[in-house]
């Protein structure tokens, strides 16, 4: 065979070898990028997955709280009675739901377990055995308006000048929970007082 004719095919060859060396390079890239896009979105979909079921654990629960809106004051010649709903917004029962309230005057600090320097420390009302979701009951409040203590508070709360903490304790079969809420009582208007919230508003 001639040497003209030798060094086009051989070229050929080589210039054929390039490209199956390139192809397969280019095979070789395409595998590992196709396991690191798989390796990504594996990796992502198990974070959402856990974060989905933090969240679910973090819902699938109980929640007890003080519901907004006006409150009723009920007063007689020795006592004076204010009276709250509390509801379980969750989605679990509550059990053994207790609330203790404490008053404020408008100038003191509220912290999440503090007790007041001018009225009674924090009472608390009977436990409930169980709130059932979506079930709400009446908690009242009284107010011994024939002593001077009382009095006094019964004369802050009627100009709005008191603030009011509840904290709300329950549980469940597998922790237990509190929700802290403060508020500001308006000025009395007939039997009725409008809430505004104030911090500290706290909930485990």
């Amino acid at each position: 065979m001639k040497k003209s004719v030798l060094i086009p095919i051989v070229l050929i060859v080589i210039a054929f070898a390039v490209y199956l060396g390139i192809v397969t390079e280019l095979a070789i890239a395409f595998a590992f990028l196709s396991i690191a896009i798989a390796t990504f979105f594996a990796s992502r979909s198990l974070r959402l997955a856990n974060e989905s079921l933090k969240l679910t654990r973090n819902t699938v629960r109980p929640f007890l709280s003080v519901q907004p809106g006006e409150v009723k004051a009920h007063r007689t010649a020795t006592e004076v009675t204010i009276s709250f709903e509390v509801k379980n917004t969750g989605v679990l029962p509550g059990e053994l739901v207790s609330v203790d309230v404490a008053f404020f005057d408008s100038d003191e600090v509220v912290t999440n377990d503090n007790d007041s320097d001018k009225y009674p420390g924090s009472s608390e009302a009977p436990a409930q055995p169980i709130v059932f979701p979506n079930a709400a009951y009446i908690l009242n409040h009284t107010i011994n308006i024939s002593i001077d203590i009382g009095k006094q508070m019964w004369e802050n709360v009627r100009n709005g000048n008191m603030k009011i903490r509840h904290r709300v304790k329950y549980k469940d079969m597998n922790a237990e929970y509190l929700t802290v809420q403060t508020e500001r009582l308006g000025r009395l208007k007939g039997d009725l007082m409008a809430r505004r919230p104030i911090p500290p508003q706290y909930w485990t």
